[in-house]
């Protein structure tokens, strides 16, 4: 619509899908807004895929003109926005100088150091190691190293709970929970009293264990009854900030809860891809890195 993308808007569409394909003109304008979108994603925490056009065609005249071919085939090229931008980002620097793999490193490195998923993380890293002619595990441990001094400035400053760093992406799938809960106490289930004993965020979770008390009592809410009997100011801003949010915007709340009890359910849990990473590391001979990896997702 002409406007620039905000992380309200990918926000909306967050708890409807697992990635978004944005797609933008591959002319250099189309690449710069590629990029600008970066920031945006990693804070709203949905994976994204840039898809670019080809001869800086818009999408609508691309189909009018061409049909739906060249568009599917676009789709599939589509490139995972961190590994698009680490290449435009290359290009800024001449890579055969050690002062410009320095800078470009330097650049990346906090990119890097925001990725919550221990093996992407480690499979960017690899990209930018081979990119600099170095080893990955160096890249991935000042990545680490990086993640680590900005946790602790953040534990200083306060912006983390007890000192636990929570995915925003699995954060606001707890919170959506939590909010259909409020507003349709009949969706409670077993299953969602299981995804509240899984929640990662330390406040979220002492908020549901309070929800699953009333609710276990007889079926019904009373949101002031439930106010008064949490004793913790930060568990009863959270409580009060869910009950007065209006949720009627959600045309589907039992098949959105669905998906964040899935989404929730499944933190923690290698997958597949992440196993054969794993396994891939290790015939590549890092298997200090592949250890450091299966330690993290078992936690």
């Amino acid at each position: 619509m002409g406007t620039a993308l905000t992380v309200e808007q990918i926000k909306v569409l967050r708890p409807y899908v697992d990635s978004v394909y944005t797609l933008f003109d591959s002319d250099e304008a189309g690449r710069k807004a590629a990029l600008r979108g970066f920031d945006v994603f990693m804070e709203a925490g949905v994976p994204c895929r840039v898809v670019l056009l080809p001869q800086g065609r818009d999408p609508d005249d691309l189909l009018k003109e061409k049909g739906p071919e060249p568009l599917k085939k676009a789709l599939e090229r589509a490139e995972p926005l961190m590994e698009f931008r680490l290449k435009e980002l290359k290009k800024g620097f001449d890579l055969n100088d050690a002062g410009g793999k320095a800078a470009y490193l330097d650049t990346v490195l906090p990119d890097l150091a925001r990725i919550e998923n221990i093996a992407e993380k480690g499979h960017y890293a690899a990209v930018v190691a081979s990119m600099l002619g170095v080893e990955p595990s160096a890249v991935y441990r000042a990545a680490d190293a990086l993640r680590r001094k900005g946790a602790r400035g953040a534990r200083r400053s306060g912006s983390m709970v007890t000192g636990i760093p929570v995915a925003r992406g699995a954060r606001a799938a707890e919170k959506t929970i939590i909010n259909i809960i409020l507003k349709h106490p009949d969706l409670y289930t077993e299953k969602i009293k299981e995804a509240f004993d899984n929640f990662k965020d330390p406040l979220l979770k002492v908020a549901a264990r309070h929800i699953s008390a009333a609710l276990s009592q007889g079926g019904r809410l009373d949101a002031a009854a439930l106010l008064e009997g949490v004793t913790d100011d930060k568990v009863r801003n959270v409580l009060a900030s869910s009950l007065v949010m209006d949720r009627d915007f959600i045309e589907s709340p039992s098949r959105m809860l669905a998906d964040c009890v899935n989404r929730v359910m499944r933190a923690g849990r290698p997958r597949e891809t992440t196993e054969k990473f794993i396994k891939a590391l290790e015939q590549r001979g890092l298997a200090d890195v592949a250890s450091k990896i299966r330690e993290r997702v078992k936690k």
